[in-house]
């Protein structure tokens, strides 16, 4: 995610809470038959949208956290996009460290995926990228950490949510943990 790109999503007040779906990782195979570690992502995929939806909850926002696909490819982020549609409501993504960036930072996905700074009532989201090529574990350039600390300091009249792919805190799982910022 290269340029600085804030979006609007309005709410009639700034005392509204914001509801945000957040959902990471689907994993999705170019072959929507494909499996990881014995379990359909594709087929996960929808029944997590499908839980989601039936809930009694519209989202304002819908963050997608990364690992969008197992195995980029378009159309990974093609049967993405269908889903999350689904609930009519705006939707970003962060790049994880399965998404690569050529493909992630298309122009056919640059809608979803290139914002930085999503102003959402009193609350600004701020978008990190935490995701290095080729690579499992998550790491912050210098450049992104003075982004975000002139972030920080731009948005001192807002509340502000941190949004990145990896975990920046062991969370008690050693296979989880590995693979942490």
């Amino acid at each position: 995610m290269s340029s600085l790109t804030t979006e609007h999503v309005g709410l009639a007040s700034l005392h509204e809470p914001v509801r945000i779906l957040q959902i990471t990782d689907p994993h999705l195979f170019e072959r929507a038959e494909d499996c990881l570690l014995g379990v359909n992502t594709q087929q996960t995929f929808v029944e997590v949208v499908e839980q989601a939806l039936a809930l009694d909850f519209a989202p304002d926002l819908v963050l997608v956290t990364g690992d969008i696909a197992q195995s980029p490819s378009a159309v990974c982020y093609q049967r993405c996009h269908a889903q999350i549609s689904r609930f009519n409501a705006p939707q970003f993504w962060l790049q994880g460290n399965h998404d690569l960036n050529q493909l992630f930072e298309s122009a056919q996905f640059r809608a979803h995926a290139g914002h930085r700074v999503i102003a959402c009532g009193a609350w600004a989201i701020l978008m990190l990228d935490s995701s290095v090529d080729h690579e499992v574990a998550g790491c912050f350039s210098e450049a992104e950490l003075d982004w975000l600390a002139r972030q920080l300091r731009l948005q001192q009249d807002r509340h502000v949510l941190v949004a990145l792919h990896h975990h920046p805190l062991p969370v008690g799982s050693h296979w989880l943990d590995q693979h942490m910022l």
